[in-house]
């Protein structure tokens, strides 16, 4: 029988191959480390993998648990990946480094909770996972990166690559410790002269995360977000991912930027395998803001009777996709009830001499510099860096405005307000700590890489976003954009 396409093949194919006998764990495990071992020298997108005897030990048990009839639920013996900034202990055989030198040989003293609960539901009968998952681990990037690891799930495999250690100055993708994560989608790969974020770039900072899954290396993974951080790679290599609102998920054991903005968040190919992911990743002491039978019930495949808010393309100024957009309006115009066009309340009040809030408080110089100031004036209600950052927590209705959301939403009535992804739409769910949904669209006539659309909804409606992903994928996005001819992700399809 003809083994699964890894480059196209989603978790819920994988989980019916496996249910029907035309793949095992062990050929799943054994084909993707493959992909990884061929891959990977060019797209730097994995950091680290678990030991090959301990991932084919792993496969085996998970195999003669299936042919016994016991299957933990859907992610059982599927690999899925981590991004580098996500604790897992050392006897898994990875090291957690954040793409940094500085934390090469570091020991964790345990995993990160979302970890301990992907392992929980592998282990358990009627979970949506099984343990043990075969994990790698993907990497990390500068400011827009984040470090990643790639499992099979239900096995860890490896970590993925990471950008925000390094520093704001380095491009979008690099790590010490990993390299420059590339884009499948780009021939001849970033263009160092293009910028941090520049159209050769793959985005972060979980690069790694995204490219592993869009070059199939691994057909899920777990990323994290700061401020675009799952936004930026996830448009621009056609893959979907959400971000939670803030808190949602258990971020401890994530390396942090800023724990005012941080959360993991799930990275695939198609609406079901997010769904996935979220039934696991949810924080069990916040399970009430999980939807009755869990995020897989919003699978609904429609868009009817949904209030869509649409941005105008035309003033975010990117004139090569602006018509896509439009056509996608389009779509969704025939397929729900009702498409409103609104306007989201500007955010330059989050700027002060030509950089904005977010940026200073993620700045890791910023805290020398701020405290140096603070300790100017003759009085000030705060003198450290831990005072101000306590008055803007105490304050926050004042300090950030979530309300620009809301308010977009109420002053249209409409449920969830869609716009462009690769533009500034992160500013207003980061500093809200509101949850984002991204959906692939189409590529750029520019760049010819892909791009998609913003999602954005009001505090723990992520299941109002899974049911809008999943009638998005029916009705607007209805095939993949694959990487090119050319790029080494795609050469074996030639």
């Amino acid at each position: 029988m003809a083994p699964p396409d890894l480059l196209t093949a989603t978790a819920h194919q994988l989980e019916r191959a496996l249910a029907e006998g035309k793949a095992s764990s062990t050929q799943l495990v054994t084909a993707y480390l493959g992909r990884i071992a061929k891959y990977n020298p060019f797209l730097n997108a994995i950091i680290s993998t678990a030991p090959t005897s301990s991932l084919l030990s792993i496969a085996r048990h998970l195999d003669q648990e299936r042919a016994d009839g016991h299957v933990r639920g859907p992610l059982h013996g599927i690999p899925i990946l981590l991004k580098d900034n996500i604790a897992t202990r050392h006897a898994l055989g990875m090291e957690t480094t954040a793409g940094t030198f500085a934390l090469v040989g570091s020991v964790v003293k345990q995993n990160a909770p979302l970890v301990t609960q992907v392992g929980a539901f592998r282990q358990s009968a009627a979970s949506r996972g099984s343990w043990p998952h075969h994990t790698w681990q993907s990497q990390p990037q500068c400011e827009s990166s984040a470090a990643s690891r790639d499992f099979p799930d239900p096995i860890h495999i490896s970590n993925s690559l990471l950008t925000h250690v390094s520093g704001f100055w380095m491009p979008c993708g690099w790590s010490a410790v990993g390299g420059l994560t590339q884009s499948p989608y780009v021939v001849g790969g970033k263009q160092w002269d293009d910028g941090f974020g520049g159209h050769s770039s793959c985005g972060g900072s979980s690069s790694g995360s995204c490219v592993a899954v869009a070059a199939g290396l691994a057909p899920l993974s777990i990323g994290t977000e700061t401020n675009g951080s799952l936004l930026m790679p996830a448009t621009r290599n056609d893959v979907y991912t959400i971000k939670p609102t803030l808190g949602l998920i258990d971020a401890s054991g994530i390396v942090p930027i800023c724990r005012e903005f941080d959360s993991a968040g799930p990275i695939a190919h198609c609406a079901t395998d997010i769904a996935y992911l979220m039934d696991i990743l949810v924080n069990p002491e916040l399970s009430a803001h999980v939807p009755p039978g869990g995020y897989q019930s919003q699978l609904t495949g429609s868009l009817e009777g949904l209030r869509i808010g649409v941005l105008d393309p035309r003033e975010w100024h990117l004139p090569t996709v602006e018509s896509d957009i439009l056509e996608a309006y389009g779509k969704l115009t025939i397929a729900v009830a009702e498409v409103r066009r609104v306007q989201l309340p500007s955010l330059d009040g989050l700027e002060v001499d030509g950089m904005s809030h977010i940026a200073r408080v993620m700045n890791s110089g910023f805290k020398t510099d701020v405290e140096g100031y603070l300790a100017g004036p003759q009085s000030s209600t705060v003198r450290t860096l831990d005072d101000l950052m306590q008055f803007m927590t105490d304050h926050a209705d004042q300090e950030f405005p979530p309300e620009a959301i809301d308010e977009c939403l109420q002053k249209h009535n409409v449920d969830v307000i869609l716009g462009p992804a690769d533009s500034e739409l992160d500013d207003y769910y980061c500093v809200a700590g509101y949850p984002m949904a991204h959906l692939p669209l189409s590529s750029s006539k520019h760049s010819l890489r892909p791009f998609g659309m913003c999602a954005m909804a009001s505090e723990c409606q992520e299941g109002l976003l899974v049911r809008v992903t999943s009638g998005w994928e029916k009705t607007v996005q209805t095939s993949r954009q694959l990487p090119k001819p050319g790029v080494p992700a795609r050469q074996e399809l030639a």
